[in-house]
């Protein structure tokens, strides 16, 4: 698949619509999404990426969940 600029979107809006349903189950875990579709859950990377081969997604969208509430980005101008 070329990397475009819709690359991960579905993955992206999944995650947006389910984030606070993502947070309450899964704070701290790591979750693996493939298209719109969650497709594995774990305490670790490790973990999660070989859960996600085995269930026939080698190449999923991977992230840690937030565990509460997170600080204001701050970044400075180029």
């Amino acid at each position: 698949m070329p990397v475009g600029e819709d690359f991960r979107a579905a993955e992206m809006a999944w995650l947006h619509d389910h984030l606070q349903e993502l947070e309450e189950q899964f704070a701290g875990r790591w979750v693996a999404i493939d298209g719109p579709e969650l497709i594995a859950q774990a305490d670790d990377l490790a973990t999660v990426l070989h859960l996600s081969a085995q269930a026939g997604h080698p190449h999923p969208f991977v992230t840690v969940i937030p565990t509460g509430p997170q600080p204001p980005f701050v970044g400075c101008h180029a």
